[in-house]
């Protein structure tokens, strides 16, 4: 909870920087899921479950709603960690649920350029603003081409996303990284 100095009148967006770790599991499976939901329905914490699976499309889609009970920067977490696990997945349509805007075609040509990918990140600084937001989150990008040397690449990198809530649905605006 952020305390602010003098109180702000009732409807005024105030923006508020926020450090939010990412280091969450790719997806949970179905009894993790179930877990989560129940614990949201009696807004009660839930432990991150350690098993990673592949979520399918309306499991995507259904978490990309936000919830009862939870504050924005949690909702916008999950969005950066959907994005963070459809590109670890090398999953183009799941990207697209996150980031409706983003080219398909070119990110599935991408995508099978590599092996595999793992996108890990160490730190993500939040500002909210409204119905905006901004991500500048730092972290680390391991990969295995297909073709050629196939050791795996572990490199450094910095990201920044755009996002925007829509009928209660956080999603990416714009990404890039560095």
């Amino acid at each position: 909870m952020v305390a602010l100095a003098s109180p702000v009148p009732v409807g005024v967006p105030v923006a508020v920087p926020v450090s939010v770790p990412l280091s969450a599991p790719a997806a949970p499976s179905a009894e993790a899921r179930n877990r989560a939901d129940a614990a949201i329905a009696a807004r009660e914490p839930v432990a991150a479950p350690l098993e990673v699976a592949r979520p399918s499309a309306p499991v995507a889609m259904a978490a990309a709603y936000t919830a009862p009970g939870l504050g924005e920067e949690d909702h916008i977490r999950a969005a950066l960690s959907r994005w963070r696990t459809a590109y670890s997945s090398l999953d183009a349509n799941a990207a697209r649920e996150v980031w409706p805007s983003v080219d398909t075609r070119a990110l599935e040509r991408a995508f099978q350029a590599l092996k595999s990918q793992d996108l890990r990140f160490d730190r993500c600084d939040l500002t909210v603003r409204g119905g905006s937001a901004q991500a500048a989150c730092s972290g680390r990008a391991v990969y295995v081409p297909r073709v050629g040397n196939q050791s795996p690449r572990d490199t450094a990198r910095e990201w920044r996303f755009e996002l925007k809530k829509l009928d209660e649905r956080w999603t990416i605006a714009s990404a890039r990284a560095s």
